[in-house]
């Protein structure tokens, strides 16, 4: 599932999946365009993906790389 998932976050925001991080995110600003609008879209693929829906106290929680992993692992 985590590779899965760098593999998502690489191929949005155009990056190898060797420079996504444990605390890679959309508040450490350390990917491209891993901004607001993309998180929301990459949450929406995530969705999609491991065919989870998240709440919107949910999506709050997940900052980062290791916050999305363990928000679908408790899906």
């Amino acid at each position: 599932m985590e590779n899965k998932i760098k593999a998502i976050i690489s191929e949005m925001f155009m990056v190898e999946s060797s420079q996504i991080k444990h605390d890679s995110g959309v508040l450490k600003g350390d990917i491209n365009n891993w901004d607001s609008f993309g998180q929301l879209q990459l949450i929406l693929v995530i969705e999609e993906t491991f065919g989870v829906k998240f709440s919107m106290k949910e999506m709050q929680l997940l900052e980062d790389f290791t916050a999305i992993v363990a928000e679908v692992k408790k899906k």
